[in-house]
Parts: structure tokens; sequence; C-alpha cells
């Protein structure tokens, strides 16, 4: 049977991540997982990628960052306070790649990833994190959609 020590839940803090996050839980509380919680930063485009040049408040920009932070030990804390071993992790980067490479790292079993059911056409022309998983990854993914649950 299998029975995962190690789910890596990716959020981005929307319905569809806490879907996700809730049926890794119940995934964690059945098999005594341990979920690492993961939120990707996209960073900043440099001045040479950029056609335009955009005003960036770096004030606005900090805040953010923290307000992250907070949203995601928020999470990691929920998860503690009801017996289950969770671990907060924020990278930077690519989010599939740093995905992909966080799950190697902690030799996770399971990726759950929440779709945000953008559509067909959408996933065609611009792609998704969760299609980007399941194209690139040997591991067992499960994708929760936001609807339908």
């Amino acid at each position: 049977m299998f029975s995962p020590k190690n789910i890596l839940v990716p959020t981005d803090f929307s319905e569809a991540s806490d879907r996700a996050l809730n049926q890794a839980l119940d995934i964690a509380e059945q098999f005594h997982s341990r979920i690492y919680l993961l939120h990707v930063i996209i960073p900043l485009p440099t001045i040479s990628d950029m056609e335009f040049h955009p005003v960036i408040d770096q004030q606005e920009l900090s805040e953010s960052y923290l307000d992250e932070q907070e949203q995601l030990a928020g999470l990691v804390k929920q998860l503690v306070d009801v017996g289950v071993n969770a671990t907060a992790l924020i990278r930077q980067g690519d989010p599939v790649k740093s995905i992909l490479s966080e799950a190697r790292r902690l030799d996770a079993e399971l990726i759950v990833v929440g779709s945000h059911g953008h559509g067909l056409l959408f996933d065609a022309l611009v792609g998704s994190v969760s299609g980007g998983i399941l194209r690139q990854t040997t591991l067992p993914v499960l994708i929760v959609p936001v609807r339908g649950i």
C-alpha cells in the first residue's frame, strides 16, 4: 500500500491551494506523513528583461513578502495544531523548477497541488504549474481541482 512519508504541497494562498492542502492533510493524518508547505516567489524581472520600466515600490514589495511569510507560518501552525508534522519553505524562482527541485531535495513521495481550472485553452497557451509538474516528474502527483469538491 502507498504510504507517503513526505508530502510536498506547493501553495500560492489561493482557493485551489487551500483545497490541495486539505487533501494533503487527510493523507498526512491517515499515514502519519510530514507535510512540507512550499511557497515559491517569482523573482522580479531585471531591467534588461523588461520592455517598459515600472516603478517598483520597495516598501510595498517588502510588505508583500512579509505578508506571504506570515500566511505560510499561519498555515503551518494550523497543521501543527492538529498534530501534523509540518514545515514551511519559501523559495524564489520558476515555480515548476522550484517545486521539483524541493521534491527531490526533501525525498518527497507525493506532490499535492491545486488546479485553478482555467481551462484547456488557457493551459495550452500559457501552461500551468500543475501541468508542468505532471510533465516533468516521476513522482505521484495528486491534482486537486478547485471546482467540484
